[in-house]
């Protein structure tokens, strides 16, 4: 199986070979999974005093292309994160029922340094390290992202995600 290419046969073998990619990715490279329906938006540009640039229809509202989750390789560490909610600035309109269900399964909300508002992995993350584990920790990282894709969003088998590689 080619290195951009993942097992989508089943939830498990998709999560095994997510893990064995995750743990293969070059720094600074990345992988994100998301909905089927997913529209690949740059995260909103900011202006003076924080407001969002050129939002849905020239608003203030960034772009919700739908629920994705991604990692990247940072050094010796894995980085992952989840699509922030708009209730705290995110750009995805996830309802108070999967913010508590991501809470859930491991992802936390922690205010963004620099960039837009995500989740990130808090499962077994040290909190000093922002979301970031080390690289031996990438099965951890893919059923983090198996869970929010599987049980939160509700996406009945992983052939219909949307993977990308960069």
């Amino acid at each position: 199986m080619p290195a951009t290419e993942l097992d989508t046969t089943s939830w498990t073998s998709f999560e095994s070979t997510l893990a064995l990619r995750l743990r293969q990715l070059d720094d600074p490279d990345f992988i994100t999974v998301a909905e089927a329906s997913f529209v690949y938006e740059p995260p909103a540009k900011r202006g003076l005093f924080g407001r969002v640039l050129g939002g849905v229809f020239g608003s203030d509202e960034p772009v919700d292309g739908g629920a994705f989750v991604q990692a990247h390789r940072a050094g010796a560490l894995l980085y992952a994160e989840c699509v922030g909610s708009r209730s705290f600035g995110g750009r995805h309109a996830w309802t108070p029922d999967q913010e508590a269900a991501l809470e859930r399964v491991g992802w936390v909300h922690r205010p963004a340094l620099i960039g837009e508002e995500v989740y990130v992995m808090g499962a077994g993350a040290d909190p000093a390290l922002n979301g970031h584990v080390p690289v031996g920790d990438a099965p951890a990282v893919a059923a983090l992202m198996v869970a929010a894709m599987r049980d939160v969003v509700g996406t009945a088998h992983p052939a219909t995600l949307e993977i990308r590689f960069g």
